[in-house]
């Protein structure tokens, strides 16, 4: 009995992984490439086998030529050769466990582990890490940005809003077609004390104004019967979604895209109550709310008026984006202050619209 390995099992079967199951390969002495070890196997192509025809078969085999074609379907079945008078097919088969792979791609200099960040999508290739908590609970205010095509990340000189701003983070927000919708969060009471939450506030990304807003402050407390919409929570999520004729007849006053709304923790609200491990979990929420911001705010905010100066390549707008946010350490220099809410304009202009946090 001969005994001949066409190609060595490659990397990828040895971890299971899922590939196609029908192969139209050319076997030939002849051939100048083999399926190297650690490689992925082709479907198709002429590869010198692993080990020889002629000599593994001892003359039995004349030119050394082998086509092996394999499918799952009964439909295809080839061998062809030459001078062999019989021959026996072994294969070892398993199961395949298709996977996702992660990889590490970068670590940033000098950047300080955190949670609770804020993260915006900007451009297609890159994205702004802003603030955000130690594991000590210190409080960041640095402001990075990671180009994951180039894998480079670049420390940019932060400065302060100059809109009005809640003193809140870990707020649930959506940057939308009305502009940069905000919900939730923890806020200062009183001394060192925090409490969640429950303002909605829709901000004009371009003026220091507020298009619309339920601001209930002074009340967090579910059994007051006026209080209508979400008890007050933080780091919840928000998701945008797409308004259907569906969801008109379901929901009253759905126009447009509207935000669904899950979860959260009120871990500061007086009937929260620590476990033996410091956790509250009696304080964690499973309700879902739906919200139309188009039912609020019908006069969306007019994209042309704002941003055809930043989208062009040569305007002064444009260069001063590329002197502060924009910044790369081959323009030279040290770059320009850049300002968060100048980096949700951009993504705005660019309709990246997304979810995202508000440190």
């Amino acid at each position: 009995m001969f005994v001949i390995q066409l190609f060595v099992s490659t990397a990828e079967n040895r971890e299971r992984d899922c590939h196609s199951s029908q192969f139209n390969l050319l076997f030939s002495d002849a051939a100048e490439e083999a399926v190297l070890s650690y490689s992925g196997l082709p479907n198709e192509g002429t590869y010198r086998p692993a080990s020889s025809f002629k000599e593994t078969f001892q003359g039995l085999v004349v030119d050394g030529e082998w086509t092996l074609a394999i499918s799952t379907s009964k439909s295809i079945t080839e061998y062809t050769g030459s001078l062999l008078l019989d021959w026996e097919l072994h294969m070892q088969t398993k199961s395949c466990t298709p996977r996702v792979k992660w990889e590490q791609i970068s670590v940033p200099p000098s950047f300080q582990p955190r949670y609770g960040h804020t993260a915006i999508a900007v451009e297609s290739d890159s994205i702004f890490i802003s603030g955000g908590l130690t594991q000590h609970q210190r409080r960041l205010s640095d402001l990075w940005r990671f180009d994951y095509l180039t894998n480079t990340w670049t420390s940019l000189n932060t400065a302060p809003l100059r809109r009005n701003h809640p003193a809140m983070h870990r707020q649930a927000a959506v940057l939308g077609p009305w502009g940069l919708l905000t919900y939730g969060g923890l806020k200062p009471k009183s001394g060192t004390t925090v409490t969640e939450g429950r303002d909605l506030s829709i901000q004009h990304l371009f003026k220091d104004e507020q298009l619309a807003g339920d601001n209930n402050n002074n009340n967090n407390n579910n059994n007051n019967n006026s209080v209508v919409g979400p008890h007050g929570r933080y780091l919840s999520s928000i998701a945008l979604m797409e308004s259907s004729d569906i969801i008109n007849k379901l929901y009253n006053n759905i126009e447009g895209p509207f935000l669904l709304m899950f979860g959260g923790d009120a871990g500061h609200s007086i009937n929260a109550y620590p476990n033996n491990y410091g956790f509250m979990p009696n304080s964690f929420l499973d309700d879902m709310w739906i919200f139309s911001p188009s039912a609020n705010n019908n006069n969306f905010i007019d994209r042309s008026d704002y941003c055809i100066g930043r989208l062009e390549r040569d305007s002064t707008q444009s260069q001063i984006w590329n002197n502060t946010c924009g910044w790369e350490e081959s323009f030279g220099g040290e770059p320009d202050e850049c300002e968060l809410g100048e980096i949700l304009i951009m993504a705005w202009c660019k309709q990246r619209y997304q979810s995202l946090h508000m440190y």
